[in-house]
């Protein structure tokens, strides 16, 4: 296999998988169903397989590091991207989705901790205000998501109702 090929097939994984997330965080709504529920299975088996990766993917990146003049750069996070010494292709692996869930989790927790505080004490317009200045004060994002892994104009909108 070509390593554009790779390059290719790791980038379209990563970018399928973040957008069924991107979805899921958007559809749902705290009350309805806890968002570490939905994502905990999910999470545990990126984090299995990032223990497992098998020594053909170290073998794999160094191929691609070699002829990495080629393949245009990896992408990552929005910017070509080739890694310095210690990394492997073990960071790339899934790397924006597990950003993602990273970020989703700690911006979870944050809003269920503001909530519980001050609901019912508060106004919920104050209380949607305090959990944005949380956020920012914790640097987590703040308003939709999506537009922070797929920049307006870079993903072509699907509907998936039927």
């Amino acid at each position: 296999m070509l390593n554009s090929q790779r390059l290719s097939i790791y980038q379209l994984l990563d970018t399928a998988l973040l957008r069924i997330l991107l979805s899921a965080w958007e559809s749902e709504s705290p009350s309805e169903r806890e968002w570490p529920e939905t994502i905990g299975a999910l999470a545990s088996d990126i984090s299995k397989a990032m223990a497992n990766i098998p020594a053909w993917a170290d073998l794999d990146s160094c191929d691609m590091l070699r002829n990495k003049g080629v393949d245009n750069g990896l992408y990552m996070e929005g910017a070509n991207h080739w890694p310095d010494g210690e990394e492997t292709l073990r960071t790339w692996y899934f790397a924006r989705t597990r950003k993602f869930l990273e970020e989703s989790l700690a911006t979870y927790w944050t809003k269920r901790k503001v909530n519980t505080c001050v609901r019912g004490w508060l106004p919920m317009e104050l209380v949607d205000d305090i959990v944005d200045y949380v956020l920012e004060y914790e640097r987590l994002p703040t308003g939709m998501l999506r537009g922070k892994y797929f920049p307006k104009g870079k993903e072509k909108m699907v509907d998936t109702r039927e």
